[in-house]
């Protein structure tokens, strides 16, 4: 009787060890996945007065999600970040083409195309008029 009992309370500790390092390995993984986002500019573009930048970047966040192509506003003093999602003002998942123009100090033109899902479209951010063809 007492070989049996320490040959399961054996079993369920080796037990209890394996599941502890399954849901560590796990769990350091998904959160790696989802924390792990790339950022590649694209093309940047400062604004006539000097006072904004005009990112366009691809972000990739592994292999089982989809590219997104973002354009992002700043004050040039900003650096660049993508994760700074406030400063987004457009978003399209997939990878169309991507143009970005000053028309004048406080007015931008975005030009795209080639497909894509359209996640965010913003037409004014901080006193600066943005339009898109």
């Amino acid at each position: 009787m007492e070989g049996r009992l320490r040959w399961l309370v054996s079993g369920v500790a080796l037990l209890a060890v394996v599941w502890v390092g399954y849901w560590a390995v796990a769990t350091h993984a998904l959160g790696r996945a989802l924390t792990e986002c790339g950022s590649d500019v694209l093309q940047q573009a400062t604004s006539a007065d000097g006072q904004r930048i005009v990112t366009a970047f691809e972000r990739g966040c592994g292999a089982t999600s989809p590219f997104v192509r973002i354009v992002s506003l700043r004050a040039s003093r900003t650096p660049f970040d993508g994760e700074h999602k406030n400063e987004w003002v457009l978003a399209i998942q997939d990878q169309p083409t991507i143009q970005l123009t000053w028309t004048g100090p406080e007015r931008l033109t975005i030009k795209y195309g080639g497909g894509g899902r359209l996640l965010r479209q913003a037409v004014t951010w901080d006193r600066i008029t943005i339009s898109y063809e």
